[in-house]
This record gives C-alpha cells, sequence and structure tokens, in this order.
C-alpha cells in the first residue's frame, strides 16, 4: 500500500514559531524537522521578514521549498538565492511614506528582494545587525545603514534600493498611533498590516500573505486551499480564512482566533508542534 502524502504546511514565523528574540522552541523544531522527514520535506514559511535573513532558520528546519516573504512580494529559493515572484513598491509612495515618517517620529525600514536598509539610528535595524554578526559569513545578508533620511531616499531614488515592503518601527503607544495615522492616508495606494504592536508593514496594493501563498501553490503545482497554515497576527488574516485549514496559536490576536478554523496552543507550548505531531498521527498512522 502507498504511503499516504502530507499535506504542504506553511507557517508563520514571529509569534508563530519564533519568539521575540528571533529564536525557535526546541521542541518546536525537533517537530517541524519530524514533519520534514515523515512528509519529504513539505514545511516552509510565509513571513514578514525578508527572505534571506531567515535562511538560518530554513537551514535549522530543513526547507527545500521556496519561502515566502514580505507579507507575500516575495517568494524565493533560499538555497540558490534565485527570486521566484516578487512585486515591487511604487517609487514615488515609498518616497512620501518616508517623509512622514520622519515627521511622525516613525522609524522606517526597507526590504529589498536581497537587502535591509534604514537609519542608523533605527533600534530595529540594530536588532537584526546583532542577530546576523552572529551567524556564519555565508549566511549573512546585506544590511545597509544611512546616517540620514536623505541618503536613504537618495539610495531609493537610484535605484540602489527597489523596495519590496517598508517596515515602520512605532516602539511606544504614542508612536504606534502616529503609525496608524500614517497609514490611513495610503489606504487606497499600498496594502498595510501590523504585524506585531510596534511593527506595520507596507507592501504593493492587494499583496498579502494569500496572494504570495496562491503564487507559491503555482510554483509548487498544489491547490493553494489544500495547504495548512499557522499564523498569529493581523498580516496573517487574508491567508488564515483562505485555506481549509488555517490555524492560529492561542497568543495569536483575537480577531485571528475568531476566523481561524482552529486554534492551537500558543507559542510558548508548542502549538505549531503538537498539531504536526497530531496530522502525522491522524493522517498516517492511523
Amino acid at each position: 500500500m502507498a504511503k499516504k502524502v502530507l499535506p504542504f504546511v506553511l507557517s508563520d514565523c514571529d509569534g508563530t514559531i519564533c519568539d521575540s528574540s528571533l529564536a525557535i522552541h526546541p521542541e518546536t523544531l525537533t517537530d517541524i524537522i519530524d514533519y520534514q522527514n515523515e512528509s519529504g520535506n513539505r514545511f516552509s514559511f510565509v513571513t514578514g521578514r525578508l527572505g534571506v535573513s531567515s535562511r538560518t532558520l530554513a537551514q535549522d528546519l530543513k526547507v527545500t521549498l521556496p519561502v515566502i516573504s514580505c507579507n507575500g512580494a516575495l517568494i524565493s529559493d533560499l538555497k540558490t538565492n534565485e527570486t521566484l515572484y516578487v512585486k515591487y513598491l511604487d517609487k514615488r509612495i515609498t518616497l512620501k511614506i518616508l517623509d512622514e515618517c520622519v515627521q511622525k517620529g516613525v522609524q522606517p525600514m526597507i526590504y529589498s528582494t536581497y537587502q535591509m536598509a534604514g537609519l542608523m539610528s533605527n533600534p530595529r535595524l540594530a536588532l537584526w545587525r546583532d542577530y546576523a554578526s552572529k551567524l556564519k559569513k555565508k549566511d549573512r545578508w546585506p544590511i545597509m545603514e544611512y546616517a540620514t533620511l536623505d541618503d536613504l531616499k537618495s539610495a531609493v531614488i537610484e535605484d540602489v534600493l527597489r523596495p519590496v515592503q517598508v517596515i515602520l518601527y512605532a516602539p511606544t503607544p504614542e508612536s504606534q498611533e502616529e503609525a496608524k495615522k500614517l497609514l490611513e492616508g495610503y489606504e487606497f495606494q499600498v496594502a498595510r498590516f501590523q504585524s506585531l504592536p510596534y511593527l506595520f508593514n507596507i507592501t504593493a496594493k492587494e499583496v498579502n500573505k494569500l496572494t504570495g501563498l496562491q503564487a507559491w501553490a503555482e510554483i509548487v503545482q498544489t491547490n493553494y486551499r489544500d495547504v495548512v497554515v499557522f499564523g498569529d497576527g493581523q498580516n496573517d488574516q487574508p491567508i488564515i480564512e483562505g485555506v481549509h485549514r488555517g490555524m492560529a496559536v492561542d497568543n495569536a490576536t483575537p480577531e485571528l482566533k475568531a476566523v481561524a478554523k482552529k486554534v492551537i496552543p500558543s507559542i510558548h507550548e508548542n502549538g505549531v508542534g503538537l498539531e504536526l505531531r497530531r496530522i502525522i498521527k491522524e493522517e498516517i498512522n492511523v
């Protein structure tokens, strides 16, 4: 009798399988690797992160499938560094947003297909720089730091940076309100997400994790609705609603839990790992 094929699985990273320090729980790591072994490497992730910044995570999780990043705007093969799909942000809109960020005390970062960029004063960029410094040299990626806003804007104008996603870092309640007000002015020009209380993501209009999944499903030749998806934040809502088995960890936002097909234990309780064990047990070891 032929072995039953396990479903493709895509998980969000931060808040779903990775904690605030960007680390993954050891039990979750073990359970994902077990799923890779049982399924023939049918687990990957769909994240707001930049794809190349997750190369070490992909290696740790034995991910061989393409990775969806930048909230659906970018699909990459992290083994070959090939860009398989990309939707760029409009340059003119990006420059306007950068100007408004500084006026409102919000720190912007830019993700292109293979690098991060922002102001030297950006604490979020410093977090990624510190994380990258601990990696093997081959796993690092360019992190460009600019002294002034004009320098950052010049890099965009001259196409040194082709923005795929803009990240707004707003560490205080006051700056978070300013970021929300800023984004209200671009409702019909860009796609906007709040991935964490202090992080706001901007991509090209009509881009989200579900549109990224649809493009990814064409690449791997599967029905996107049959992919199992895990998430925790507002930016996961389109993809969680768009598949047959969209699940939220218990630490997810109330809005996401309300639309999820199932709520699993939290990230701290190895929710994703436990659900992968259940899938293996129910679909193979029955």
